[in-house]
């Protein structure tokens, strides 16, 4: 249930509740906007790697640097914004 579904009559939640089950909107969560600024540097980086294709400036292994931080910032994002999926560790204290 999103913040903005809850019932009139309900008191609202506590950020740190709201936090911990991955019920804030995506344009206050932290991730989403980590994330899109990783997506966002790594296709910079890649469309700069693709104009140096051929010359002596390019260089093979920040073109696979810059791949691998595009798709785990993509993963990032699609973990946070997917419904039904809780937060990767949640649970993690109950075990420590």
């Amino acid at each position: 249930m999103d913040l903005a579904e809850r019932p009139a009559g309900r008191p609202p939640l506590d950020p740190a509740v709201a936090n911990e089950l991955n019920l804030e909107p995506w344009w206050q969560s932290g991730v989403v906007w980590g994330g899109s600024g990783g997506i966002f540097a790594s296709l910079a980086a890649l469309f700069h790697q693709a104009s140096l294709w051929g010359t002596t400036g390019f260089s093979f292994d920040a073109s696979v640097g810059a791949g691998v931080t595009l798709a785990t910032s993509g993963f990032t994002i699609y973990r946070r914004l997917a419904p039904g999926l809780k937060p990767m560790f949640h649970g993690w204290r109950r075990v420590l």
